[in-house]
Order: structure tokens, then sequence, then C-alpha cells
């Protein structure tokens, strides 16, 4: 729904709800007020309204939630922590308080800060979460031109962030999609870096793991088997954060699979799908564990035990008609004889 009509729609409201229900206490000028005041209100958050985008700022939103959420007061909220008066300034942004003083904060009305900058976007992604949108889209769409216009854009000479690793790395991304795209190899010189990359984290985050799962079809066996060996080492802490549990569960997968393909007699992957078995955060997703059950009874058939393989292929194949999931079944159906190519 377009901005501009939501702000125009509400305030039109708010005068259609002074008109009807105060009219018989509030004078003209106290109506003047209040319509000002919410008209003030709403365009201190991030509306489009006449081609101009106004954001939210950290004390409007937080304000916010306080008032309009919670419905705390300021003393109820500020106590033990902050001076009231300093929450106000805070509110009202005159002054901008350090982070470790507002988490304490979004502690005492139980907002999560994911919450927080939420709103205060706008309930916008970030600038690098619709980067990795657009890539996931244009490859769904097989929309190559948008693929080839990013590619000329990071082709670019950079204007910023030229001695950080992340700009080519994103171009890396770009790279693989239309490579997958076109079934064809991810320049060597793109491996090497990416792998250098994530050999020197320690903990891989969210961006790392977006990028990481662009890239298991394009590793060697070596790179696959390190992959599988530090996943679960260096994205373990967190997990739990963003969406890092499904990135995690899709590169388990991604990598399991192009182990099963490339090193069938190898035990990597039953370690890693092992491995993810006992993840909480990776447990109650339906289709993780689904494909999970492909990739073990595929190790199974190619280790000779062909009736267990086929009896949890039969069991994944019910599940999947019970929750009517037509795409999975087809993408199992589609996988299947890659994974038992080595052996059949």
């Amino acid at each position: 729904m377009n901005h501009s009509f939501v702000f125009c729609w509400r305030t039109l409201l708010t005068i259609s709800w002074v008109w009807n229900k105060r009219i018989l206490w509030l004078s003209l000028d106290d109506m003047a007020r209040k319509i000002i005041s919410t008209v003030k209100l709403f365009l201190s958050h991030t509306y489009l309204f006449g081609g101009i985008i106004m954001r939210f700022t950290p004390g409007k939103t937080f304000h916010w939630f306080r008032v309009d959420n919670r419905h705390f007061s300021a003393t109820a909220t500020a106590e033990g922590l902050i001076n009231t008066s300093t929450l106000h300034r805070f509110e009202s942004d005159t002054t901008s308080p350090y982070l470790i003083d507002v988490l304490p904060l979004l502690d005492r009305l139980r907002i999560d800060p994911s919450e927080f900058f939420s709103r205060e976007q706008g309930f916008n992604h970030t600038q690098v979460a619709r980067f990795f949108q657009s890539i996931s889209s244009a490859y769904e769409n097989r929309d190559v031109s948008a693929l080839l216009r990013l590619q000329k854009f990071f082709e670019s000479p950079a204007t910023h962030e030229a001695a950080l690793p992340y700009r080519h790395l994103d171009a890396i991304v770009v790279n693989a999609a239309l490579a997958m795209m076109h079934d064809k190899p991810l320049p060597d010189t793109d491996v090497a870096f990416a792998m250098a990359y994530f050999h020197q984290q320690p903990n891989w985050l969210s961006y790392d793991l977006h990028v990481l799962r662009w890239l298991p079809s394009f590793l060697s066996k070596e790179d696959l088997i390190w992959v599988a060996q530090n996943l679960y080492l260096r994205a373990l802490t967190f997990i739990e954060s963003l969406d890092n549990a499904n990135s995690v569960g899709n590169i388990s997968l991604d990598v399991a699979t192009q182990l099963i393909i490339s090193l069938p007699a190898d035990h990597t992957a039953a370690y890693l799908l092992r491995l993810s078995g006992d993840v909480t955060a990776l447990q109650k997703k339906m289709q993780f564990s689904i494909h999970r059950k492909v990739l073990e009874a595929a190790i199974a058939f190619n280790q000779g035990e062909t009736i267990q393989a086929q009896i949890i292929l039969h069991r994944v194949y019910d599940a999947l008609d019970l929750f009517d999931s037509e795409w999975d079944e087809r993408m199992v159906s589609a996988t299947w004889p890659k994974l038992i190519h080595a052996v059949s």
C-alpha cells in the first residue's frame, strides 16, 4: 500500500476521531494542537510523502514502543537505569545515549534489539539483506539481465570499502549465481579468495553464511571436507541470531549433497548430517529434516544398504504426501538419481 495514502488516511481518521468523539470538550486550539501533534508523529516516522522519505529516529522509535505499545510511564521505564530527563531527551532526539545504555531499556520493555532496529529502519531490510534478496530473486526467476547489471556494477572502481573484502565477496556471489544458472564453473581466483576469507574468520556470522550458501557446488573435495568439519564449529555461536539457523541448515544439506556425489565412499557427509541432527535450532525445521533424511538414505544406498535406503525414502515420500508438499517431492525425485549415480 502506498505510504502517502496510509499517512493521509490515518491523519483523516484522527481528525474524524477528534471531531466525533472529543468536540464536546476540546476547544479549537486544543483540536488544532491534537491534529498538529498527530501529523508531527507521522512525519517523524518513515513515510513516503510528496516524494520525500522521512526516517524513523531512534528516540521516536523508543517512544513509540514505550507509549503506544507498552503504555509505560517514563518514570517506570527509567527507574534504576537512567534519569527520567535523559530518557525524555533521548525520545525527543536531543541526546544520543550509548547503545550499552539503550539495551537495558529495551530489556525493561521486553523488546528484542532486532525488533527495535526493525522498527527504527521502517521495517525495511538492511542494504546487505536487500542485496542477498535481490540475488536470490534474480536466480529463482532466471533473471540474467539483473545479475549482469550487478556484475557490471562490481566491475567499476570502488568508491568506499576498498580495503575491505566485502565488495569482492559480493561480486563472487553474483558470479556464482550466474555460473550456477549457466552450469559453468566459478573462476578459481574467486573460490580461492572466498575460502581464504572463511579460513580467517573464527565465527561465521549472518553475512558470511549468506556468501557461503552460494559456494558448495564450486568447491573442491578438500574444501568441501574442510567446510563440513568447520561449519558447526564456526557458525554455532550465532546460530540462533537472525535467520542463521536456516542458512546453516541449507549449507549443511548442500555440502553433504556435493560430498555424496563426489565422494560417495567418504564418511564426512554422514558426520556432517549427524552433527546437524543434534542442533536444537534445526530439529524443528521439517523441510531441513526431510532433506537430511534423503541424504541419509543416499549414504545407506551407497554403502550397500539398499533396503534400508528404500525404507527411509518411502517414509520421506509419505511425509511429503501428508503435507501436500508437491514441490519438495519433485526436488527429491530429481536429486535422488544424482546422489546414487556413482554406484548405480
